[in-house]
Formats: C-alpha cells, sequence, structure tokens
C-alpha cells in the first residue's frame, strides 16, 4: 500500500521537508569532530531521508541549501604546532623561500588529504550549499586578509553560494601592541607569564590603518582575481563595544592626499585606494559592510596637523573586552 505521504502533492511534501530540515540558527561546524552540529550544539537529525528511496531523492541536498552555516576561528593545543608550521612555510614563500615551502606542503598537505576532502565533499555536495558566515573573532595564522581569495574556486563553482566573512575589530582587526611573534609550544613553555606578556597592550592609531586597510583593499580585490559579484561580503564587526569604536574606526579616515613624496614619508599612508573605500562602506554597490557609524570627516587643517601626531595616539579596550 502506499504511503499516504507521497500521495500529498510534491509541493505540499517540499513545504514539509523545508521545515523539517531548518534548524534554528542553521548549522556550525565543530573543529573537533570535523562535523556540522546544530548552532544549540545538538546532532543534526536527518532519519525522514532513510524512509525510502523516493524520500531521499526529493531531500538531496536540501538540508545544506537551506540553513546557515558558520565556521568559527578556534584554538586547540592539539593543532597549535601544526598551524604554526603552516604559518612559518607560508611567511617564507612570502620571502621567496619556496623550496622550504614545498618541502613543508608535502608533510603538511599531502595528496591523499586532498584526495580524500574531494570524496567527502564532492562537487555535488558542495553545490547545495547557499550561505556560509566566516566568524573570525581570533586571529588566524598564514596572511589572514588574504583567505578569501581560498573562496574564488567554490563560488564560481557554485553561482548560489554567498560567503559572508565577519571579522571582529578589536578581538581580531584592531592590533594590540606590536605581537613578538606567533608562540607555537605550550602556553607553559612561555618564557615570561601569560599576563605579563598581555600587560599594557594598547591600541597604537599608528598602526589601525595598516592592519585594517589590508583586510579592507584585500577584500575590494577579490573581483579582480575572478570572484564573482555579490558572492563576498566583509563585516568589519565592532561588538561587544560598538559605542567605542567610531574614535579608532576614524583614524582610517585621516588619510591626508598631500604630494607623491609626501604620502610616501607619513607611516600611516599605507593604501592608495583606502579613502575611497572606507567612503563607500555605506553605499550598497560596496562588498564591505561595519556596524558603526564611520563618522563625519574631519575638518581639512585639523587633518594635516593632527595626522602626523595620530592625535588621540593610543585607545585601551572597555568592558565586557579584557583590559
Amino acid at each position: 500500500m502506499p504511503s499516504l505521504f507521497l500521495l500529498l502533492p510534491r509541493e505540499i511534501r517540499d513545504t514539509i521537508y523545508d521545515f523539517y530540515v531548518r534548524s534554528n540558527g542553521g548549522y556550525t561546524y565543530y573543529f573537533e569532530t570535523n562535523q556540522l552540529v546544530q548552532a544549540d550544539g545538538n546532532k543534526i537529525e536527518l532519519t525522514l531521508v532513510f524512509t525510502c528511496h523516493q524520500v531521499a531523492d526529493e531531500m538531496r541536498g536540501l538540508a545544506l541549501a537551506a540553513n546557515l552555516i558558520t565556521f568559527s576561528t578556534f584554538f586547540l593545543d592539539a593543532t597549535r604546532k601544526h598551524a604554526g608550521h603552516y604559518h612559518s612555510g607560508y611567511t617564507w614563500k612570502r620571502t621567496g623561500q619556496n623550496l622550504l615551502l614545498k618541502a613543508l606542503a608535502l608533510k603538511l598537505l599531502t595528496i591523499s588529504m586532498i584526495q580524500l576532502a574531494s570524496e567527502r565533499y564532492p562537487i555535488k555536495t558542495r553545490g547545495q550549499i547557499r550561505h556560509v558566515i566566516l566568524k573570525e573573532d581570533y586571529e588566524s595564522a598564514a596572511q589572514p586578509a588574504c583567505h578569501g581569495r581560498g573562496f574564488i574556486p567554490f563560488c564560481l563553482e557554485n553561482p548560489k553560494l554567498r560567503v559572508e566573512r565577519i571579522v571582529s575589530l578589536w578581538q581580531n582587526a584592531f592590533p594590540a601592541r606590536r605581537k613578538r611573534g606567533y608562540h607555537y609550544g605550550s602556553v607553559e613553555s612561555m618564557d615570561i607569564p601569560a599576563p605579563d606578556y598581555l600587560k599594557s597592550n594598547k591600541l597604537f592609531s599608528r598602526a589601525i590603518t595598516k592592519f585594517v586597510g589590508e583586510l579592507v583593499v584585500e577584500c575590494l580585490l577579490l573581483s579582480s582575481l575572478g570572484m564573482p559579484e555579490c558572492s563576498f561580503t566583509l563585516m568589519l564587526d565592532s561588538n561587544p563595544i560598538p559605542e567605542a569604536t567610531t574614535a579608532p574606526f576614524n583614524v582610517l579616515q585621516l588619510l591626508p592626499k598631500p604630494s607623491w613624496l609626501e604620502r610616501r614619508l607619513r607611516k600611516g599612508y599605507m593604501y592608495e585606494q583606502l579613502p575611497k573605500a572606507i567612503e563607500g562602506i555605506s553605499k550598497a554597490s560596496s562588498p564591505i559592510r561595519c556596524n558603526i557609524s564611520p563618522g563625519s570627516p574631519p575638518d581639512p587643517e585639523a587633518l594635516e596637523q593632527g595626522w602626523p601626531m595620530h592625535e588621540t595616539a593610543e585607545f585601551e579596550t572597555e568592558k565586557p573586552l579584557p583590559p
């Protein structure tokens, strides 16, 4: 006897399928198990798929298409050394040491790993994904500003895919006092206690343009590298202290337009197109968004007087962020 459910019109079954697979908050990638889970941490239940071949065919790929998928930065002691080696290899590549990179790459990314990823996530499966969020509330290794380039092949093969990169300004993009470099060993092996290592870390105005500007300019370059229009967006996230973010963010606008020589003598003038990019953030056509008001353009005279001194010279975090 045929199932009463399958006697329903296909349009009604599709509505039922959509309601069944949708999860509040979508799916979240859990690194330790290399699996997707529901946003609340519970296991994804799709037992309806296994009722019969027809239902399985009708539901194929629907869960991935209907749910937002969020990836977040993570830290594990077990992967610290591996990430450090990858970061070192990438850094050497940028300085011309390609032979070292190739030697490291064979150990860190083997042919079997690539084949396994291709078999586990074939194009037929990847093509069902519609919306991915990259939540970067901590700094990543290996030139994080350039990470958007890695999504170009996936957006080309899946025109419906939308990737939203959310970068925390205070916990990621805004640099606290110049870092000594990445430490790949355990916390216990650091030569100074962790609290002292972070003591007196401040956000210096002269460094804001370099770090945030790199993210902005790199995002704008993606279209020239092949990223389809509207496939990738960058969100500069001011949470959890948006009201305290306007002043340091305005440093990005304090970019004078003097002569060619003067531009290159000023440390803060890093990117030729950055002022125009910052002005365009509020426009719908820009792939860059922010959840603060960029503020009003400063007085030209104050601009010329204040820029060399970088007034205000430094900023501190506010609660609930650590000092």
